[in-house]
């Protein structure tokens, strides 16, 4: 058994907040408005409504502007874009996400794609899919992504040449994941929950994204002894404990990875202070 550094995403995410706060301020006293993030929501997802509450109070506790555009369920895909022509149109407003999940009948590629590709700080529409591929510095990235990159950081500055496996292709989590640990010079795999091998795919990385989206899938037979271990996941279980895990078996990988995030308290915190970060840099790109 080995001592298991459990990455705190909370402390990680304070120290960015303060990075961002201080360039809200530098925008403000620059540009004499603040910054502007604007979220559309559809429907009483209550699980949505809490992050998009979260969201509001973490963008204005760093200065900022937010405004919350609710919808309800049976809006058209249509009225939808309507809303977010409008927003694009605005020079005030600097970011533009569309809450998920979005309701069956929504066509959800065409309003990530309505969005303006500098005013899209949740990096999803194709615009930003092909920057980010490319490698393109001006690439606004998904949110998760960039968490999960600056965990494995804190951990380990120089992942260059790291066997690294993904398990996920979500265009939110596992493909942006795979895309930015191979422009960081990963040996990166990637495979999804589908694939009878994975195990022994996952136990020979040493860093290893685990966004299966399935609760508390894997186990230490997945994972090498000493390897980083990000989980994605997020679930409530429901066995009476009210209690909220991940994609890991937590307490089975504890003294045998040798860095892993908990949850909650991981990946979470950074994704939303992130799209803080995407924001004040989509408002500076939109001005240069």
């Amino acid at each position: 058994m080995i001592e298991t550094h459990i990455i705190d995403g909370r402390l990680q995410a304070a120290d960015l907040d303060k990075e961002t706060s201080i360039a809200v301020q530098s925008f403000i006293s620059t540009h004499g408005r603040a910054p502007e993030l604007h979220v559309i929501m559809v429907g009483h997802h209550a699980p949505s409504q809490i992050y998009v509450r979260k969201k509001k109070e973490l963008a204005e506790e760093l200065g900022m502007v937010c405004h919350i555009h609710s919808f309800d369920n049976d809006v058209t895909t249509q009225a939808i874009i309507n809303k977010i022509e409008i927003l694009n149109d605005n020079s005030h407003v600097n970011g533009i996400i569309v809450q998920l999940p979005l309701p069956d009948h929504i066509d959800k590629k065409a309003v990530q794609n309505a969005i303006h590709d500098r005013k899209d700080v949740d990096g999803l529409n194709d615009i930003n899919v092909k920057l980010r591929q490319d490698n393109d510095s001006g690439a606004l990235i998904p949110c998760t992504g960039l968490g999960v990159l600056h965990l494995i950081r804190s951990v380990k500055k120089d992942i260059a040449g790291v066997e690294a496996h993904v398990i996920g292709r979500s265009a939110i989590v596992g493909q942006p994941c795979f895309d930015l640990l191979k422009s960081a010079g990963c040996n990166v795999m990637q495979s999804h929950r589908g694939i009878d091998d994975i195990p022994s795919i996952s136990s020979k990385a040493d860093i290893l994204i685990v966004a299966t989206g399935q609760i508390e899938m894997v186990t230490r037979e997945w994972v090498k002894e000493g390897a980083i271990v990000i989980d994605v996941g997020i679930h409530h279980k429901v066995d009476g404990t009210r209690r909220i895990t991940g994609d890991c078996l937590y307490d089975d990988l504890v003294g045998h990875a040798g860095a892993l995030t908990p949850v909650p308290g991981g990946v979470g915190p950074m994704t939303v202070s992130y799209l803080m970060h995407n924001t004040i840099r989509a408002a500076e790109l939109q001005i240069n």
